[in-house]
């Protein structure tokens, strides 16, 4: 099983809410969210494939199989409000496309909705090849300090020190496997989703961090998509606001659940 219960609502009407965090990541990274909205929603979080000590190997070996194991395995009952971040944003805009039955709605945060050019989708997916490659060559370690000196979050060294700790604990927590979900869950491998989000039914936000252009304009394009599309900017914040300004991500979810 994919999910555990993290938190259950005291009311049976509650809100359902599960929670995939992004690559590296761990459920832990929702702990904020999970404390403030634990008495009033059903809150169920994902160890995503090849994550976590030791790691879980799913059934299937595409994007696609990924996301129907996922959401085959929630919990029965009410359909769940989906939110994730970067590679759990992506996966639960996939889900909530392909299962729209499991789903109520997402909170898409620093979430791709895909590359469109089939070019661009090889080139990406020979760069996670060869990102798996170095990992599984130079160690976890390595490959975590390397990831973490990506300008895409720079805007991190902002944060205290304490923190900084915490997500780097974190990020080494898993093992080499991880290299595979480069290699299955990378953007190269994801479809692109940009045109059917012209079609989705369900109220999907998209929520980036104002400091982040490159994800701040992905989710503005992606909000016009969709009918009901809502953009959410989190002011001095870059690509994690779940990390950066938790309390915000709390108030954006209560907002989108109504509660």
């Amino acid at each position: 099983m994919w999910w555990r219960c993290v938190a259950t609502a005291e009311s049976g009407n509650a809100p359902r809410l599960a929670l995939l965090h992004g690559f590296l990541g761990t459920p832990a990274s929702f702990g904020d969210l999970a404390a403030a909205l634990g008495g009033e929603a059903e809150i169920h979080a994902a160890t995503l494939p090849w994550h976590g000590a030791p790691p879980r190997a799913p059934r299937g070996r595409t994007f696609d199989a990924v996301v129907d194991e996922l959401a085959g395995a929630l919990p029965g009952g009410a359909p769940f409000w989906l939110v994730g971040y970067s590679l759990g944003g992506r996966i639960a805009l996939r889900m909530a496309l392909r299962h729209a039955q499991r789903v109520a709605g997402a909170i898409l945060i620093g979430a791709h909705p895909g590359l469109v050019a089939a070019e661009e989708r090889q080139a990406r997916a020979r760069h996670d090849e060869l990102q798996a490659a170095r990992l599984a060559r130079g160690g976890l370690a390595a490959f975590v300090t390397e990831w973490e000196r990506q300008p895409l979050f720079a805007s991190q060294a902002r944060l205290p020190e304490s923190v900084q700790k915490r997500q780097r604990a974190a990020r080494r927590s898993h093992t080499r496997a991880v290299g595979q979900a480069l290699r299955t869950l990378g953007l190269g491998r994801m479809p692109e989703m940009w045109g059917e989000l012209a079609a989705a039914a369900l109220p999907l936000w998209f929520v980036a961090g104002a400091l982040d252009d490159k994800f701040a304009d992905l989710a503005r394009r992606a909000s016009v998509r969709a009918p009901r599309g809502e953009l959410v900017l989190v002011p001095g914040a870059g690509h994690n606001p779940l990390l950066e300004a938790p309390q915000e991500v709390t108030r954006i979810v209560r907002q989108a659940i109504g509660i």
